[in-house]
C-alpha cells in the first residue's frame, strides 16, 4: 500500500450523493450499477448518474487460461445473468444465472429462480449439479467444492464424490456479515458456529484433502478478508489482523477496536492505499495503514448511518470505495445516499460534502377542501442532478405523508391529499420522452404499486404526479407529465 501524498489528498473529497434505496447490484472493476426494477443509477469514476435500464452488462471476465466469460444482466429485477462462456472456439451459454467464482478451470454459478448450484469445467467440458434445497452457498478451491448448508457442511472432490461432513453449532450471537470461508493458503477454514464470544472452525487441508479436528477462535468470527500486496488482512469485533502463515490461529493483531466506538454491525475492506473499517452502530469509520497504524478518523453527519443491506452496499470499483448510506431515521423507507472516496484521500470532517442543487422548497398547495398536496420546486444547472435529487426527495416526502405498506399505513399528514407537484428547473430542457422523465414516470409507478401501494392521507385517494420544467423562474412552466 503507498503512502498517501497530502497534495492529491487536498484536491479529493469524500462525497455523499443522495439517491433512492437500491435492492442489487451489477460491479465490474471501474463501474457499479445500482438498481430495482426499471430505475438504475450507474457509479464511474465515483461519480452518481442516471443509467438507462439496458446498460447494466459487467465487463468481461479473463481467466489465466484465456478463457473468457461474458455477463449480460437478466433485465429483471434480481442478480440473474446471461453468460457466455468462450474458451478454445468452444462456446457454453448459462441462463438466470449468478455468478460465483471463474478460476481454475471451473465456472461456478447458482441458478436465480431454483436451488440448484452448477460447476462447469470448460477445460474437460464436465458438469457437477448441486441441488439440494436446504443449501445456502457453494465454494470451490484447488478442485474441492464445500456446500454450504444451515446444519452443516460437506465437502466433494473435482468428480463430486463425497469426502467429509462439518456438522454446525447454532449461534444466535453470529454477526450478520460473518464469513464462514475463508481460504488462506493450502488452508480453507469452514465457520462451524461459536459459543460464549467464540468462533469455532474446521481446518480443511486442499494438498491432503482431508480436515482437521475443529478449532476454536476465542476472539470471534472473522467478517471480512482482503488480499493485498502487503498480504492478507482481516478483521473481527477487537481488531485488524495480518496473517503471515496459513495458521489463522497464529495472525497478528495489528489494530486494536475500541468497544465504545466499534459496536454494532463492522465493515471492514481495502482500497489501493488503505484499510478501512466502520462501525455501523457510532457511524464511524477508520483508515489504517499497513502496520495497523490510524491514518485518519470520521464520523458521519448526522444526517446519515451506514447501511448493510447486502452485499452490494459495500462495494469498490474505479478506485473508489462505494459505501450504501441509509437515513438516520431507519423507519424513512425508500431513500438513501452513495459515500464515494476515493483512493488515498484522507478522512476528516471538513472535506465531508453532499452533492448539492441551487435551491430545494417544498411547501403545501391547498385545495377548497381544506386537504392540502406537495409541491417540490428544484433548480440545478445539470437536469440529471435536478431529477435525481427529485426523486430521492419525492421518496422521502411520500413515505412521511402517504399511507403505504412500507411504512406499515403510518402517516403523519391526514389532511394530504395525493396532489404532486414537482418543478424542476434547469437549463436544459426535460421532455417528456427523456431518460430523466422515464426515471420519475418508473418511480412514480412503483410508489402506486406493491410493494410500496401508497395513498392520500386520509387513506381514501390514490396520489396524482404533475412535473413542470422551466429555465429560470421569470419565464412560464411546461406540463411535462401528468398522471391524471
Amino acid at each position: 500500500m503507498k503512502a498517501a501524498d497530502p497534495a492529491a489528498d487536498s484536491r479529493r473529497k469524500i462525497l455523499i450523493y443522495p439517491t433512492l434505496n437500491f435492492a442489487n447490484g451489477v460491479f465490474s472493476k471501474d463501474k457499479a450499477f445500482y438498481f430495482r426494477a426499471g430505475l438504475v443509477n450507474k457509479v464511474e469514476n465515483g461519480a452518481l448518474s442516471l443509467a438507462h435500464p439496458c446498460e447494466r452488462v459487467a465487463d468481461p471476465l479473463v481467466a489465466a487460461d484465456g478463457a473468457v466469460l461474458k455477463q449480460a444482466h437478466t433485465g429483471k429485477d434480481s442478480i440473474g445473468f446471461n453468460l457466455e462462456l468462450l474458451h478454445h472456439h468452444e462456446t457454453a451459454n448459462f441462463t438466470d444465472c449468478a455468478l460465483i467464482s471463474f478460476a481454475d478451470g471451473w465456472l461456478v454459478l447458482k441458478e436465480t429462480d431454483t436451488p440448484k448450484f452448477i460447476a462447469y469445467n470448460y477445460l474437460e467440458q464436465r458438469r457437477l449439479e448441486f441441488n439440494n434445497a436446504r443449501v445456502r452457498g457453494l465454494h470451490h478451491a484447488a478442485g474441492f467444492f464445500f456446500e454450504e448448508g444451515r446444519r452443516g457442511w460437506v465437502v466433494y472432490d473435482h468428480k463430486g464424490t463425497k469426502v467429509c461432513e462439518c456438522a454446525v453449532v447454532s449461534d444466535g450471537d453470529r454477526p450478520v456479515n460473518a464469513i464462514d470461508f475463508l481460504r488462506m493458503g493450502d488452508t480453507v477454514y469452514l465457520g462451524t458456529g461459536g459459543e460464549n464470544g467464540a468462533a469455532f472452525l474446521v481446518p480443511f487441508s486442499l494438498s491432503r484433502g482431508t480436515p482437521g479436528p475443529q478449532i476454536e477462535r476465542p476472539s470471534g468470527y472473522v467478517f471480512s478478508t482482503v488480499q493485498t500486496p502487503d498480504g492478507i488482512f482481516f478483521a473481527d469485533r477487537s481488531g485488524i489482523f495480518k496473517a503471515a502463515s496459513d495458521d489463522l490461529l497464529l495472525a497478528e493483531k495489528i489494530a486494536a477496536f475500541d468497544p465504545d466506538q466499534f459496536k454494532g454491525t463492522l465493515l471492514f475492506w481495502h482500497n489501493e492505499e488503505a484499510l478501512y473499517a466502520a462501525s455501523c452502530g457510532a457511524d464511524l469509520l477508520n483508515s489504517y495503514g499497513p502496520d495497523g497504524t490510524v491514518v485518519s478518523s470520521v464520523v458521519l453527519p448526522s444526517r446519515w448511518k451506514f447501511w448493510l443491506g447486502n452485499p452490494a452496499h459495500l462495494q469498490v470499483a474505479g478506485g473508489h470505495s462505494l459505501v450504501y448510506l441509509c437515513p438516520e431515521d431507519y423507519h424513512q423507507w425508500g431513500y438513501g445516499a452513495f459515500l464515494s472516496i476515493p483512493a488515498g484521500t484522507l478522512l476528516n470532517q471538513a472535506i465531508f460534502e453532499e452533492e448539492s442543487l441551487q435551491s430545494l422548497d417544498i411547501r403545501q398547495t391547498m385545495a377548497a377542501d381544506g386537504s392540502h398536496g406537495y409541491r417540490m420546486k428544484i433548480g440545478s444547472v445539470d437536469a440529471e442532478v435536478a431529477t435525481r435529487h427529485a426523486a430521492h426527495h419525492l421518496a422521502s416526502l411520500v413515505n412521511k405523508v402517504a399511507v403505504g405498506l412500507m411504512n406499515s399505513g403510518f402517516t403523519q399528514d391526514k389532511n394530504f391529499n395525493g396532489t404532486l407537484e414537482l418543478e424542476l428547473v434547469t437549463p436544459q430542457p426535460i421532455r417528456r420522452e427523456s431518460l430523466h422523465m422515464g426515471y420519475l414516470e418508473e418511480l412514480f409507478r412503483q410508489m402506486q404499486t406493491t410493494p410500496q401501494s401508497y395513498n392520500a392521507g386520509n387513506r381514501k385517494g390514490p396520489l396524482h404526479l404533475s412535473v413542470f420544467w422551466h429555465t429560470d423562474a421569470g419565464e412560464p412552466e411546461e406540463l411535462v407529465f401528468s398522471s391524471t
